[in-house]
């Protein structure tokens, strides 16, 4: 049966034609958004279709891969739907994943033209995994590089949307890397439309939805609602640096419902709060994930935003959504690790001890390998089934059964309580073994932050085991080490050696996890 997922989106275009999509800041302060610009949802049909007029002018076909690498904007999503509606594939790379991992990621995704900007694109003679690809820049042009405007042509009429299997490729998206090469996560038509439909389920939306999230892919998800997209005024490659002036009044002008980021996006945003700042009599939602959320921020959201819904949001690139948890739960829970919630109803998680190299489940499916505190592993409709042209990643992450599910291994080690819900206490691969036992560094690091002075830690073997301590500003050194000593003496942890550093590296993407390969290089050539 054909299937577009672009459908969705551009079905708005007849039932709210006049309804804006996406309102994006252009030009901000620190304390007032100045310009901003937006879309209808008629409108981003039109462009969408002289996009992909454009793209079938030059020669593509369906099935082509092509790269979008650009800061978010009302064209980048133009450009998304006009290469989904032509049945072509779209690339997204992350700028923000720097220029190593960035060159791998083009390199593996099999594209065969690239849209970006001049800050990349004029490298391209140093960068060989650019050289077989067409190029289009945005804002320049130059030898074996056109101008974007190309790939644009008006059009009249809408042609029908090209025709596509649930199992196409529809977009590729690469994970951060951070714990080796980025893998190209395969979202086709099928698993696109599953992702949206249970986003739907686990997390439904109002009539009047107004969202404003801090992760682009939630735009597509909005979109396929019929619900407005508030942008935020944010360097997307930077959300630590948010402007929390600048976006609380941007969000009080919009009348911002719901709200969703990271946790280092959001500590800004609570702390202005806490400062005085008012958030939108509007907002009735605020979701938090894509890293650790500390209890502590919980805790405070909850202070300053009485009576909004305010959630834990855990899943990955490859599953989205696993599970939840309100605030209120993670502030009142009482056990290891860190609170996950409520397993979202299409998914389904097993937490497991699987022996080395097992890649298929015979007819006994998981029950031999069933545990209580292991590694989790999700499937569902919305679980993505493999990588992109990389079966070694396959084999490392996914788990084929007889009847022909795949379950996703998600490198978290966690458990699940009483009442269901899941708690994640470390990463297969971040596990450290102190004299003898295992110990999981969530746990530790979690209760660390109740420490004064101390305002992050790791628990990382690098060679051995180590406690890694990053002070608050103008912390008393020597005062925090002794009290960190204190604390780990009452988790029998008294011997580990405590290394102080001015920074502990956190993810690029997010800036709300430890960048452990990062931190153990910086510790080995310490050493």
């Amino acid at each position: 049966m054909p299937h577009n997922f672009a459908a969705l989106i551009l079905r708005h275009a007849q039932s709210s034609p006049d309804l804006r999509a996406i309102i994006r800041p252009s030009a901000w302060t620190s304390a007032n958004v100045l310009e901003s610009e937006s879309v209808t949802f008629a409108e981003l049909s039109d462009e969408a279709a002289s996009y992909r007029a454009g793209f079938v002018a030059e020669g593509f076909v369906p099935g082509d891969r092509v790269i979008l690498m650009f800061p978010v904007s009302l064209q980048l999503y133009s450009l998304v739907l006009g290469l989904l509606s032509g049945g072509m594939v779209v690339v997204l790379i992350d700028a923000g994943m720097g220029r190593k991992k960035i060159t791998q990621a083009i390199a593996d995704s099999g594209a065969v033209a690239i849209v970006s900007v001049n800050a990349l694109l004029r490298y391209r003679w140093l960068l060989p995994s650019l050289w077989k690809l067409r190029m289009y820049s945005l804002d320049s042009s130059g030898f074996c590089m056109k101008r974007a405007g190309r790939l644009r042509r008006e059009t009249r009429s809408a042609s029908p949307l090209a025709d596509r299997s649930p199992v196409d490729h529809a977009l590729i998206t690469f994970t951060s890397g951070s714990t080796g090469r980025p893998k190209g996560a395969d979202r086709t038509h099928g698993l696109l439309t599953a992702q949206h439909e249970a986003l739907s389920q686990h997390f439904p939306h109002a009539g009047d939805e107004i969202d404003m999230p801090c992760f682009p892919v939630v735009t597509l998800h909005n979109l396929c609602c019929g619900i407005t997209t508030v942008l935020p005024p944010v360097d997307f490659g930077a959300v630590a640096d948010v402007e929390p002036g600048a976006l609380w009044s941007w969000a009080e002008t919009q009348q911002v419902t719901r709200m969703s980021g990271a946790p280092a996006y959001m500590e800004p945003l609570i702390a202005a709060l806490e400062a005085g700042q008012a958030a939108p009599q509007t907002l009735r939602t605020l979701g938090v994930g894509g890293g650790r959320v500390p209890t502590g921020l919980c805790r405070r959201s909850l202070a300053v935003l009485p009576g909004r819904a305010c959630k834990v949001l855990y899943g990955s690139t490859e599953a989205e959504p696993i599970s939840s948890a309100s605030f209120e739960e993670v502030v009142a829970a009482e056990g290891e690790g860190v609170l996950v919630g409520h397993v979202a109803q299409q998914a389904e998680v097993a937490i497991v001890q699987l022996p080395d190299e097992l890649v298929i489940l015979d007819d006994r499916g998981l029950g031999p390998y069933l545990t209580e505190h292991g590694e989790l592993l999700v499937r569902g409709p919305h679980v993505n089934r493999n990588y992109v042209d990389n079966e070694e990643a396959d084999r490392a992450n996914k788990l084929a059964t007889q009847g022909g599910s795949v379950w996703h291994r998600t490198g978290d080690v966690g458990w699940r309580d009483a009442q269901g819900r899941l708690w994640l206490t470390g990463r297969v691969t971040d596990l450290v073994t102190v004299d003898g036992r295992v110990v999981h560094p969530f746990p530790v690091e979690q209760a660390a932050e109740q420490v004064v002075g101390l305002r992050r830690a790791a628990l990382i073997d690098t060679g051995g085991p180590h406690f890694v301590v990053e002070p608050q500003h103008a912390a008393n050194k020597s005062a925090l080490e002794a009290a960190v000593r204190h604390f780990l003496a009452q988790r029998d942890l008294a011997e580990l050696p405590i290394v102080l550093v001015e920074q502990i590296p956190m993810d690029r993407r997010h800036h709300s996890k430890i960048d452990r390969p990062a931190l153990r290089a910086t510790l080995s050539a310490k050493q």
